[in-house]
């Protein structure tokens, strides 16, 4: 009785080892891969994060020009 529910939870594959992933999992039991963006799971990075990211790098290049320019 338990297999058949075993069988209902584990129905994803790792892309990586090819093991059984539950739809829960947020990475596999057996290689450590990060299942996110996977079979209908968020991915690892929301829209916002890239925003700040962007921002951040934006921020320390134009930072980076002013100091060369301050300096010459």
């Amino acid at each position: 009785m338990t297999e058949g529910f075993a069988a209902s939870v584990t129905t994803d594959i790792c892309p990586q080892c090819g093991s059984p992933v539950a739809l829960t999992d947020i990475r596999c039991l057996v290689c450590g891969m990060t299942m996110a963006g996977q079979s209908g799971r968020s991915g690892p990075f929301s829209r916002r994060t890239w925003w700040f990211t962007l921002i951040g790098f934006a921020g320390v290049y134009l930072g980076t020009l002013a100091i060369v320019a301050i300096t010459r």
